[in-house]
């Protein structure tokens, strides 16, 4: 079940990722934009599943704490790298550096 739930949501994140780039509006955009968060908090959520069935039960709490960090690092440091991108470029150019 895992694996189902985690291609379906890898495939709709990464089906939707151009899409922002080629809208013809900025609702358009927020909708593909939607979709895309859709996919990747199911891949974050699933990913949590899978690490408890990969991992032995005694080494839960520094799996679950590295992914966790990595996560926390990456929403800390994503807003701030897209804000440098978009200043020195476009702001597509933050789709396409996906």
């Amino acid at each position: 079940m895992p694996r189902r739930a985690w291609c379906s949501c890898a495939y709709l994140f990464s089906a939707t990722i151009r899409f922002p780039l080629v809208a013809s509006s900025d609702r358009r955009s927020v909708v593909c934009r939607a979709f895309q968060g859709i996919g990747g908090s199911g891949i974050y959520a699933v990913d949590m599943v899978i690490l408890y069935e990969l991992v032995p039960q005694n080494r839960y709490p520094l799996y679950t704490a590295v992914v966790t960090a990595v996560v926390a690092l990456a929403f800390a440091l994503g807003p701030v790298l897209g804000g440098v991108i978009t200043n020195a470029a476009s702001w597509r150019w933050v789709f396409l550096l996906k």
